[in-house]
């Protein structure tokens, strides 16, 4: 339940009858950095054993949360009911799209990609200023009881949304005196020049990931012949060979040098699993975020004022009305009855302008947390440079020994 404050906040309990109290949209982005972000929340999430339904197995994951210290097991249509939430009670946030459910032919990879997908999602979410303290987001994060997609719908369902609890939007139209239409659609631009980049940058990262995966097969490839010829039981006879015995000490030295590409192929294989968690797995983060502004300003667009648009229309065929009533006399609703209908369109109007306004104010600051987001662009550009520095060096200290095995065990030619 929801009930006033003296201050003019929201408090709410949770399922735990814990007093909360939602205050408005504040500028909580003062002296906020990319680095502070990450100190709300850091969230982990991994695959828990697979559990058998009535009809079908069902993928469920534990999830941890480090400022909660929590660990609980949810499932997808966990994740589901909790969006609805977000997306009911916070319409003018950045609330990320989960990652869709897949119906059939469901493999490992998708399973991999799903989570991975999901543990982005609710790192933008908790990491969120004002989502991140909400008591749905601690409910997700802590209840441990079950059916937790059913629960979260019962017991959250029917809170107001963000703007009724606000105190800000009694005063939303001075918070956005100044923004023009033409500085929003600036901004929307730039962003999306952003977006076009990093997808661009997040392709190029998996090849370069890929190709590291690659590689490693490849030296691992190399070794596994090397040793099959190495252990071959057959010796080369006198008329093959003629009395030489290079094949013979070729063999000895593959023996010697075979495993070494097994380390090759582990340094490989890490810089491909450190080059896709440090940087593909942040520019999908950084693209999520991305995705979720451009649907801010959709649901800006086809929401809030296009609901002020039809209010207006509205409001235009009364008068219109009220003045054909006047003119001809007809039949129909009286002057009075179209006067107060013209008053009740008068409230709605102020309402949805309020509403507007308060939608302006929260997309200037969820711009404005974009924007604090683009500070993980220096991270992963560290990362990227790291990752190729460390493992190429690594591996060229496998190739050096190697090429002093080869020197000193295979047969001089």
């Amino acid at each position: 339940m929801a009930a006033a404050t003296t201050d003019g906040n929201i408090s709410t309990q949770n399922s735990n009858g814990e007093k909360m109290v939602k205050e408005g949209a504040k500028d909580y982005l003062t002296g906020l950095s990319y680095t502070k972000l990450f100190e709300y929340d850091s969230i982990e999430i991994d695959l828990a054993p697979e559990k058998k339904g009535i009809f079908n197995t069902y993928q469920e994951y534990f999830v941890k949360s480090k400022r909660l210290a929590s660990c609980v097991e949810r499932r997808y249509t966990d994740f589901v009911s909790f969006h609805e939430i977000l997306i009911a009670t916070y319409p003018y946030r950045l609330v990320p799209k989960l990652p869709p459910k897949k119906m059939m032919g469901v493999d490992v990879k998708f399973i991999e990609e799903r989570r991975r997908a999901l543990r982005r999602w609710l790192t933008l979410v908790s990491q969120h200023p004002v989502l991140s303290e909400d008591p749905t987001t601690r409910f997700f994060l802590t209840f441990t009881g079950p059916k937790v997609h059913s629960k979260i719908l019962e017991v959250y369902k029917r809170m107001p949304d963000e703007f009724t609890t606000s105190f800000d939007a009694s005063k939303s139209k001075e918070l956005v005196e100044s923004v023009s239409p033409s500085l929003i659609a600036s901004s929307r631009s730039q962003i999306q020049v952003i977006f076009a980049g990093v997808s661009q940058l997040r392709t190029v990262a998996e090849r370069i990931a890929q190709r590291s995966q690659d590689y490693a097969l490849d030296v691992a490839e190399i070794g596994i012949q090397m040793l099959k010829m190495a252990n071959d039981p057959q010796s080369a006879s006198e008329w093959a060979a003629s009395g030489s015995n290079v094949w013979e000490e070729t063999k000895v030295g593959f023996k010697a040098i075979a495993n070494d590409f097994s380390d090759l192929y582990t340094q490989a294989n890490n810089q491909a699993m450190v080059q896709q968690e440090e940087v593909c797995e942040k520019l999908n983060l950084l693209l999520d975020l991305l995705t979720a502004h451009q649907m801010l300003c959709e649901r800006h667009e086809k929401g809030v004022a296009q609901d002020h648009q039809r209010a207006l229309d509205k409001m235009l065929a009364f008068k219109k009305a009220k003045i054909q009533k006047s003119i001809s006399g007809s039949e129909g609703e009286t002057l009075d009855q179209l006067e107060a209908r013209m008053m009740e369109q008068e409230s709605v109007i102020a309402d949805i302008e309020m509403r507007s306004a308060y939608s302006l104010h929260c997309m200037k600051l969820e711009t404005q947390l974009v924007h604090t987001y683009l500070g993980i662009v220096t991270e992963i550009m560290s990362s990227l440079i790291s990752v190729q520095v460390i493992g190429h060096s690594e591996m060229a200290k496998v190739w050096k020994t190697m090429q002093t095995k080869s020197s000193e065990n295979l047969p001089d030619i």
